[in-house]
């Protein structure tokens, strides 16, 4: 297997670090695949090649989600969630059609409301219809602080 020297900023050295469990390198495998994949379909094909290039975007969007509500989950199991609702949020198994409904029904439970549940959304999110990824990571980042209770 062929072997290449990168040159990153230090700052981003630090950060990549911090996070030891990440395989960097098939990070990076899957990055040079990905353009060279696109820029081969762009010879062959200009559609083939946007689309491939979205599908790339798409799934970076998602996993930013994902991490983003990892960290709110768990922001919110530490600092205020009620032991009630933190074991009604672990306990969601899969979400319908409405991520965003199922949790906040989870939170507030017997006392949901959806005006106060579309408050909660958009102080928790940024937004009163968080994406299904961003919701799936706030259960697994819940779920993991439950875990620990």
């Amino acid at each position: 297997m062929a072997k290449i020297n990168l040159s990153i900023p230090d700052e981003l050295k630090e950060q990549m670090d911090a996070l030891p469990d990440v395989n960097w390198s098939g990070v990076a495998k899957e990055a040079f695949a990905n353009l060279v994949n696109i820029h081969q379909l762009r010879s062959r094909d200009m559609n083939e090649a946007g689309l491939e290039r979205l599908r790339a975007s798409r799934k970076n969007v998602e996993e930013h989600n994902h991490a983003d509500g990892v960290r709110l989950g768990k922001e919110w199991a530490l600092n205020e969630a009620e032991y009630d609702e933190l074991e009604r949020v672990a306990s969601i198994e899969e979400t319908g059609d409405d991520p965003g409904f199922d949790l906040s029904n989870a939170v507030f439970g017997d006392a949901f409301d959806r005006r106060d549940a579309r408050d909660w959304l958009k102080r928790t999110f940024h937004t009163s219809e968080p994406s299904e990824e961003s919701v799936l990571g706030f259960l697994e980042g819940a779920a993991e602080v439950f875990d620990q209770v």
